[in-house]
Order: structure tokens, then C-alpha cells, then sequence
């Protein structure tokens, strides 16, 4: 490493737990519609992505998602960047960063969309959050107050 900006390039397999820590995928029993949250706090943050989780090192981050195209996906930074995409159905590859993601959903008829979010400030890892599903959004715009935005499993919408 040579004193100043340096990157490292990594490939990075965590296995999926089941008690509702790291990305933890839900379904709602009263239309079986699957929602993924995340929950990094305390520590669980590294389940889904390396890091260093000391509270002393912070780093800015960003994020792409891969969904479902009718799921609507939320982090922390604001959406800004959508591909929609009738043409990428099932196996896929998606270049970002001068690397190829391959990405293989079950059902290789499910059209999919692409969200990037604006990177976020120096956070610890535990603030950092995703949540995604074919939740209902609602919006509130109102150019008086901060704009805000409500997430709701449709069963409970």
C-alpha cells in the first residue's frame, strides 16, 4: 500500500442467517408478499458486506439494488438512478464499477430494476440500512416541510 488513496478489490460470501440479523427476508402470511430489511445493529452489518465496525472508523458507502421490478426498494440516501428493464429477465449480468455482477433469480421470467443511491455521509455501519419489497410508498411533497416518504407492507396499507 502506498500512503495515500488506495483501493482493494474484494469478493465477499457471508451465509444467510434465519434470526433476523445482517439482510432478513420476511413474508407477510397475509398475502405471502416477500420483503427483505436489514438490521446492523449492534454489529451484524458485516453478514452482508465487509467493513470495519469500530465506531472510531466511519466510511462513506454506496449502494445499487437488484429487485423485483415492481418492489421498491429504500437506504439511506436518496434514489439516483433507475434502469427498468423489460430486456433483463432472469440470468443477467450488470457492469458497475468496471466489474460484472451476475445475478440469477428463481424465476427466470421476473423482469428486474436497478436503483443506485447517492452516497452517503462518513456513518457507522450500524445506521446503515436497506429495506425492499412491494411495499405501498407514500409521498408527501409539500415544498414547506422536509419531503417525506411513508413504507408500508400492502397488507397493512
Amino acid at each position: 500500500m502506498q500512503p495515500g488513496w488506495n483501493t482493494v478489490t474484494m469478493k465477499y460470501l457471508s451465509a444467510y442467517n434465519k434470526n433476523s440479523v445482517g439482510l432478513h427476508t420476511f413474508t407477510d402470511s397475509k398475502d405471502d408478499l416477500q420483503y427483505l430489511t436489514s438490521q446492523f445493529e449492534a454489529f451484524h452489518c458485516f453478514r452482508v458486506f465487509p467493513c470495519f465496525d469500530q465506531p472510531s472508523i466511519k466510511a462513506k458507502m454506496t449502494l445499487t439494488v437488484t429487485c423485483p421490478k415492481d418492489w421498491s426498494p429504500v437506504s439511506n440516501g436518496i434514489e439516483t438512478r433507475y434502469e427498468y428493464s423489460d430486456n433483463k429477465k432472469g440470468q443477467h449480468v450488470v457492469e458497475r464499477n468496471n466489474m460484472q455482477w451476475f445475478f440469477d433469480f428463481y424465476d427466470k421470467e421476473q423482469e428486474v430494476s436497478i436503483v443506485q443511491f447517492e452516497q452517503t455521509p462518513k456513518i457507522s455501519t450500524y445506521l446503515y440500512a436497506l429495506c425492499a419489497g412491494p411495499y405501498r410508498v407514500f409521498t408527501d411533497y409539500d415544498p414547506h416541510y422536509v419531503p417525506q416518504r411513508i413504507f408500508a407492507r400492502r397488507s397493512l396499507a
